[in-house]
């Protein structure tokens, strides 16, 4: 038995998928012309036993928005843009259906220019775990943990006998 090598949370899937989104596009797309946030944010409290001390506490779904000034639509196809929304979804953020998270929106707006400023709006939904950690900042029914992805155990090794009897 092994165990996956799951980091300690560094971003959020909103910080994730704007970083993205600017790798994909650098030279079109400058970071300080892109902004991120959150709106109508929920906490459903779970309390799930995960295994290994661990536990999931809740589930933090949100609005997110990404904002794009002066997207330069007439000199790269603004489907670019979306294809790397849709890149991202499919591959980091698979399970949308399952969580009943509505797809994204996109509003745009001409200006002057030959450029657009345009707003992906979509729904993101971000499980809180904890791990034991003596060092940990919470305190949790007499336990110190610390906000982390619980590491999930996998055979890493599975033998399949088939006996006959006679």
């Amino acid at each position: 038995m092994g165990h996956s090598n799951v980091a300690p949370y560094h971003q959020t899937h909103l910080e994730h998928l704007t970083d993205y989104m600017c790798a994909h596009l650098s030279g079109v797309v400058l970071a300080n012309k892109i902004d991120a946030w959150q709106e109508n944010a929920q906490l459903t409290v779970s309390g799930e036993d995960l295994g290994n001390g661990g536990f999931l506490m809740a589930q933090w779904q949100y609005q997110a928005v990404v904002s794009i000034e002066g997207f330069p639509h007439k000199a790269i196809d603004p489907r670019y843009l979306l294809a790397s929304v849709a890149c991202w979804i499919s591959e980091f953020d698979p399970d949308r259906s399952q969580k009943g998270l509505a797809d994204p929106s996109v509003s745009v707006d001409v200006l002057d220019d030959g450029s657009v400023d345009v707003a992906i709006e979509l729904e993101l939904c971000e499980d809180i775990q904890m791990v034991p950690d003596s060092e940990g900042h919470i305190r949790y029914q007499g336990t110190q943990y610390r906000v982390e992805a619980v590491p999930i155990w996998t055979a890493e090794d599975v033998e399949i006998r088939h006996e006959t009897g006679h």
